[in-house]
This record gives C-alpha cells, sequence and structure tokens, in this order.
C-alpha cells in the first residue's frame, strides 16, 4: 500500500465514521479527541517525571 492509498483508506474510513454530521461539526468532535490523548500523554510523562525514587 503505497501513501496515496493510505490517505484514500483513511479519509474513506472517516467519512464512514462521521455518517451524516457535517464535517465542521464532527471536527470538533475530533479536536476534543486529540486534545484529551494529549492530557493523556502529558500526565503519563508527568508522573514518570514525578516518581519518587525508592528509599
Amino acid at each position: 500500500m503505497n501513501k496515496q492509498q493510505l490517505a484514500s483508506t483513511i479519509w474513506q474510513s472517516a467519512n464512514q465514521m462521521r455518517s451524516k454530521i457535517e464535517a465542521n461539526e464532527y471536527k470538533d468532535y475530533i479536536l476534543g479527541f486529540m486534545f484529551y490523548k494529549y492530557l493523556s500523554d502529558s500526565e503519563v510523562s508527568l508522573g514518570v517525571c514525578e516518581t519518587p525514587e525508592p528509599t
């Protein structure tokens, strides 16, 4: 599978998931998920850095 085929497949699956929702409304959901993922990753990295050393 080349990059163009991959991009086409991703767009097709995004259109299927979006169903009858307008693209501008769908964007709000996706941006929310991306922000949640960012927060989740940030929390994990902070948790790793702030772990106390065993005594």
